[in-house]
């Protein structure tokens, strides 16, 4: 049972190590608005990238975008988000 516990620990602190870092990299690259160009109509628009869920995403395999706000919301909120591809990490 020791055996086991001690592994599962060596386990933890190594993936700690390894996936920690990966996930604060991200983190901080998305925690402020990142200026794009609107794929709807060619026109400069900043956007808010959910920082958290990037993170956490990261930690496991590639990060995966979504937007959190955009300078266009409220009125183009029902946009296709093509614009996270520019950011592409």
């Amino acid at each position: 049972m020791a055996i086991l516990l001690t592994l599962a620990v060596i386990i933890g602190i190594g993936a700690a190590y390894v996936l920690l870092p990966v996930a604060l990299s991200v983190f901080a690259d998305f925690r402020k608005p990142k200026g794009i160009i609107c794929p709807e109509d060619d026109k400069p628009a900043d956007i808010l990238v959910d920082a958290t869920y990037a993170a956490m995403t990261s930690a496991v395999g590639a990060s995966t975008l979504r937007l959190k706000g955009c300078t266009r919301w409220p009125e183009h909120a029902a946009c296709d988000q093509r614009c996270v591809s520019q950011l592409a990490h």
